[in-house]
């Protein structure tokens, strides 16, 4: 029920903080080009943008990790349990460093529109929820 749940963490901890961080900076970056104007369109736009490559950012550094967890957790129930760093050694003296991130370009592409259309319907959200 637990398998991978530590490479899940290793994943998803620094992850979330490098997702956040890049939203924020690339938002204020993107925002500060038209800070003159009040327009509404725009920060939603920087806020689509900002997000999808953010999510990029993330994947692309996280990629490996995610690929050794999902080896992890589709080994067979029966043996022994491997560690996360004996089956990225084993991946990586097998097939090489480029098989870590076998399939990254398909999740990359699809990274961006899923990431860049979360935020504004979270802003959006909570524009809502604070009008009532």
């Amino acid at each position: 029920l637990y398998r991978g749940f530590g490479c899940t963490s290793l994943r998803e901890i620094p992850a979330f903080g490098v997702y956040f961080a890049a939203y924020d900076y690339i938002k204020d970056y993107i925002n500060d080009f038209n800070k003159d104007e009040d327009d509404t369109q725009h920060a939603w736009m920087a806020s689509a943008i900002a997000g999808g490559i953010s999510g990029s950012i993330t994947w692309g550094m996280i990629y490996p990790v995610d690929m050794i967890k999902s080896r992890i957790q589709t080994d067979p129930l029966t043996g022994k349990q491997y560690s996360m760093m004996e089956v990225g050694m084993y991946l990586q003296n097998k097939y090489g460093w480029s098989y870590l991130y076998r399939g990254l370009g398909v999740t990359l592409v699809r990274a961006f529109p899923v990431n860049g259309i979360i935020f504004p319907v979270y802003e959006f959200a909570l524009l809502q929820l604070r009008s009532y």
